[in-house]
């Protein structure tokens, strides 16, 4: 080695706000693996604090929570809670026994 060399210096050791490529925490830098100096801090809100929106519900699944609710009806005299899908269902097959039969 020659007198007028500088020692060798860990790049960390040049530069403190630099690291060096073969520190185990700054190279596993990839997929889902973002660069630390560029990661949230503790504390710092993310970029998307509501996530995403949810959808907005379509015909079939407006219907369907319709005739999930609970309804009262008088059933033989007493008060009882059905869904409006039973009710439905129950007044339709009513009106299909008082029907005639088919000739």
């Amino acid at each position: 080695m020659d007198e007028h060399e500088p020692p060798e210096m860990h790049l960390a050791e040049e530069h403190p706000g630099v690291h060096a490529a073969n520190d185990v925490e700054h190279s596993r830098v990839g997929y889902k693996k973002p660069p630390v100096h560029s990661r949230f801090q503790k504390g710092q809100r993310s970029g998307n604090p509501k996530g995403r929106p949810k959808r907005e519900a379509g015909w079939s699944e407006l219907f369907r929570n319709e005739l999930n609710k609970k309804i009262w009806i008088r059933e033989n005299g007493r008060p009882a809670r059905i869904s409006k899908r039973r009710a439905w269902m129950s007044g339709w097959q009513t009106a299909r026994s008082n029907e005639s039969p088919i000739r």
